[in-house]
């Protein structure tokens, strides 16, 4: 996949050196990654969209180097027939949420069974249901050696609670 250099994002100002940055994958609210992690999504034929980051401090430029990650694909990842999940509620309407970014999908508050759909073939992928990045084994495997990134194993361990931090408040 051809890395696209329509847009360029400056970071100023940094307070480290900048020779000194050096990961694979961060994240925090957006996903920064670098060279070596789309090398892996190229190897393995993934979709995505790279958009360029420029770092700077004084004077000094670094650029090239790392890139913030969209995924080229939003799938539907789980298997509803076989997963145990919650839907949101509409309790004014006494109705279920719709997904404001998927037309046609319902929003969910909490999966205790995430079973993954047969269909999805996709290395990785931003999976509908829980909004994050999900990998195939293949990308796992091939990703192995990048800086700062781990894995979550989705089996029957695996909950999607995004309100569970919440009901400490």
């Amino acid at each position: 996949m051809k890395i696209e250099h329509d847009y360029s994002l400056t970071l100023k100002n940094l307070d480290v050196e900048l020779e000194s940055i050096d990961f694979d994958f961060h994240q925090v609210g957006a996903i920064y990654v670098s060279k070596r992690f789309l090398s892996v999504c190229d190897r393995l034929g993934a979709k995505y969209r790279a958009v360029p980051l420029e770092l700077k401090s004084g004077k000094k430029i670094r650029q090239g180097d790392f890139f913030i990650f969209l995924p080229g694909e939003s799938l539907a990842g789980m298997d509803k027939d076989q997963s145990i999940y919650e839907l949101s509620k509409d309790i004014q309407a006494d109705g279920v949420i719709n997904s404001p970014l998927y037309p046609g999908s319902i929003s969910i508050d909490r999966i205790d069974l995430f079973v993954l759909s047969d269909a999805i073939e996709s290395d990785i992928f931003r999976c509908q249901e829980t909004l994050e990045l999900f990998c195939s084994e293949r990308f796992l495997l091939a990703a192995s050696d990048l800086k700062g990134i781990s894995f979550t194993k989705v089996d029957s361990a695996y909950r999607y609670d995004p309100w569970a931090d919440l009901e400490d408040i």
